[in-house]
């Protein structure tokens, strides 16, 4: 959640543009996520998996919104190891 990520913030001193950053990035993956939830599956496909969002499925820029969503997120993992290392 975005206080989760504010916390998270505050204990790693991150600049808000950064911080900033990681919620927009945890927004965009929830409201792929839904989306995925209430689109219909295609006639006799068998049941995805309500939270597994196809990269093939997206338009361009929704798919490039993502790999960069998922390089901000895994940056924040990285320092976040690299704080626990200390």
């Amino acid at each position: 959640t975005r206080r989760r990520f504010e916390a998270v913030a505050k204990a790693l001193r991150a600049e808000p543009p950064e911080s900033e950053g990681w919620c927009s990035a945890f927004e965009f993956l929830q409201m792929q996520r839904l989306q995925v939830q209430l689109r219909p599956p295609p006639m006799g496909a068998a049941a995805a998996h309500p939270n597994a969002v196809e990269p093939a499925l997206l338009n361009d820029i929704d798919r490039r919104l993502l790999k960069e969503c998922l390089r901000v997120l895994r940056r924040l993992q990285q320092r976040m190891a690299l704080d626990y290392q200390r």
